[in-house]
């Protein structure tokens, strides 16, 4: 046995990566700012198609994550979606 004392599959709330609410929105916070650095920095370019449809399979998958108790995760999907989101409009708005 690797670690005596602990069950051998734990209950799922110890399986949350982050247990603090206050360090799940910061999560999402850093990777939203991540991802739109790192696209704008690099220019990448997505079709609208593809960033609304990536945007939808995000929020989907977020509510997924609520539904199953497992927020720490919801709070980053929301952070990728978000920035996506955030991407698109400052390619449309035309201010870079």
């Amino acid at each position: 046995m690797p670690f005596p004392g602990l069950p051998l599959l734990p209950s799922m709330a110890n399986a949350l990566i982050l247990t603090d609410p206050v360090y799940s929105i910061g999560a999402g916070v850093m990777v939203f700012f991540v991802v739109i650095g790192v696209m704008l920095v690099f220019d990448i370019n997505i079709d609208t198609k593809v960033a609304v449809g990536v945007i939808l399979l995000l929020v989907g998958l977020t509510l997924a994550f609520f539904m199953i108790r497992f927020e720490d995760l919801a709070a980053i999907t929301i952070g990728l979606a978000v920035a996506l989101g955030g991407k698109e409009i400052i390619e449309r708005m035309s201010w870079l």
